[in-house]
């Protein structure tokens, strides 16, 4: 298979005429010719007549395919077809692909469709059951899954394709595209897909988010699947563990670092002091003193904290930003995309790491960098979103990573989860959100998984929202929080 055909978006063909190629360079190689009738052709590649003769027709007209008739002692001469030097030459000078982590799936995709793609003889499409043809998968809809799992970075999760992106890796309109896609998520493929976001001003933006269900029988199979587990929160609507609540907490961290010092001295003016610039008190208030206010702020420096690594005061304030420009649901979805990617690649750096990490794992920051880098901007009165964000959503990445993984070693001290493939992903119950983490082997048997498991992880949680006592004092003392 010739992967580079999933990374060249100007090619200017048809998602078939793509498939085609791709189904050519896995069975005969881009640079070996096929002699065979064409109706025989067409079956070989596993597409319906209609599909390939049309692909092929393109090929031909765009002179990627090269036609010359053979003839033979008996019969119709029959048609040799070999991709032209040219478009071998272009290919061969483009630059190397990384091996995609689903690359046993892609190479699944393209067996599976000579099989599944052809009608049987005497079965038409139009005679296909109901359940039939819900299952059948066209040409272009393999093409975007293969484009897809292509730019995987870990498996499960694509992150950094924006939609000019697919359409021209694809070949598709937007439109088409758009309805590929719902295809894909109605045939269980994908589990969820999180829009891309850009700020009110248009300034700041970050791509879309792709999930993938790895247990569908195109991907890894439901034997695949050897533990989900729930982690949920304890405290209801409002409250937020180290999965769904870091961002909310650096933000949180940020304003404290910088306006806590202020607060307390609010809080200790306005019961000691009677001067008319401090807010009054109610006197159920002032009886209480200044010491259970105090507590109470320190408290829920102590709560946020709890779901946060480490970070600088810099590092906190680029992530209040993201609230700001109001896509922290989008940043959200990469951010787990990038826990996934350490648990499922460099399990075993996560391990190793302390609480101040050494340098960044490089394919990680990389990815950040990459996704991100349309969220800087120029800084302006002291605001705006900084490079700084890349290593801030690096910490946070690593430290969900370092959390789950702590927790799961709680639960199972004996499984090797080295092998694995994380996805973390919501489960909606009514108005409350949990979270699911899975766990995927190509080979569960081998680590002693022959069944799938379930299991309740407690992962602790908090709220996030001031305490009531700080809530109860006039705004004046804590609108910096706020």
């Amino acid at each position: 298979m010739e992967p580079k055909l999933l990374h060249t978006p100007d090619l200017k063909l048809s998602p078939e005429a793509r498939w085609l190629l791709l189904q050519w360079s896995a069975l005969a190689g881009l640079k070996n010719a096929i002699a065979k009738p064409r109706l025989k052709l067409y079956r070989q590649f596993g597409m319906a007549h209609r599909h390939a003769r049309s692909a092929l027709e393109e090929l031909e007209n765009r002179g990627i395919v090269l036609d010359e008739k053979v003839r033979q002692k008996q019969g119709r001469p029959i048609s040799r077809l070999h991709i032209s030097g040219d478009f071998q030459r272009y290919l061969g000078n483009l630059e190397a692909t990384p091996r995609s982590p689903h690359q046993p799936e892609i190479e699944a995709l393209l067996e599976r469709g000579i099989n599944t793609t052809s009608p049987r003889a005497g079965h038409s499409h139009n005679l296909m059951t109901g359940d039939e043809r819900a299952k059948n998968i066209a040409p272009g809809t393999y093409w975007l899954l293969a484009v897809l799992l292509a730019h995987a970075r870990t498996p499960g999760v694509v992150t950094g394709l924006g939609l000019r992106q697919l359409t021209a890796l694809t070949g598709m309109t937007r439109e088409r595209l758009r309805s590929q896609l719902s295809k894909l998520k109605k045939l269980g493929l994908i589990n969820r897909i999180v829009p891309g976001a850009s700020s009110h001003q248009g300034k700041s933006s970050i791509r879309s988010a792709y999930f993938f269900n790895l247990g569908h029988e195109l991907l890894m199979g439901e034997e695949s699947l050897a533990l989900t587990t729930w982690v949920g929160t304890g405290g209801g609507r409002n409250s937020y563990n180290v999965i769904s609540g870091s961002l909310k907490a650096a933000a949180a961290k940020a304003k404290l670092i910088k306006h806590q010092s202020v607060i307390t001295k609010k809080i200790e003016s306005a019961f000691t002091s009677c001067d008319s610039g401090y807010p009054l008190l109610k006197p159920e208030l002032r009886s209480k003193g200044a010491l259970p206010f105090l507590r109470a702020l320190e408290y829920y420096h102590q709560n946020v904290q709890s779901l946060l690594p480490p970070l600088t005061q810099e590092q906190a304030t680029s992530l209040i930003e993201l609230q700001r420009v109001g896509i922290e649901s989008s940043v959200h979805a990469h951010l787990l995309g990038y826990a996934m990617e350490f648990l499922s690649t460099h399990w075993d750096e996560v391990t190793r790491k302390q609480l101040t990490p050494p340098a960044p794992i490089i394919p990680v920051i990389k990815a950040i960098e990459h996704d991100c880098s349309s969220l800087v901007t120029a800084a302006r009165n002291g605001e705006g979103i900084t490079t700084g964000i890349y290593l801030s959503l690096y910490q946070l990445a690593c430290h969900i990573a370092k959390e789950i993984q702590h927790n799961l070693k709680i639960c199972d001290r004996d499984t090797d989860y080295a092998k694995g493939y994380f996805v973390i992903e919501p489960a909606h119950i009514g108005a409350q959100t949990y979270w699911h983490i899975k766990v995927y082997f190509r080979n569960p048997a081998g680590f002693g998984y022959d069944a799938p498991s379930n299991r309740i992880l407690m992962i602790p949680d908090v709220r996030l929202s001031l305490p009531p006592l700080l809530r109860a004092l006039p705004p004046e003392i804590t609108r910096e929080l706020n």
